[in-house]
Order: structure tokens, then C-alpha cells, then sequence
């Protein structure tokens, strides 16, 4: 806590990453069920 003003970009950098990463996983949850649902509706 001696330079806060250091901390924000820390933040936003770990927010960015976090980010990212739930955003890969919604993308691949998102995939897996157009995939179930697409072979629900072929088979």
C-alpha cells in the first residue's frame, strides 16, 4: 500500500485476464450446447 496509485493497472490487468478466461469458458459451454442441441435435433 505504499503506491496505490500503482494498483488500478494491477486490476485491470487481472479483470482483463479473468475476463478472458470466462469468456473462452462461456464461449466453449456455449459450443458444447449448440453441438447437444444440433445433434438432438438431427438424430
Amino acid at each position: 500500500m505504499t503506491k496505490p496509485e500503482r494498483e488500478p493497472g494491477r486490476v485491470r490487468r487481472v479483470a482483463r485476464k479473468t475476463g478472458k478466461m470466462a469468456l473462452a469458458a462461456a464461449l466453449g459451454a456455449l459450443v458444447r450446447w449448440a453441438v447437444t442441441w444440433l445433434l438432438g435435433r438431427v438424430g
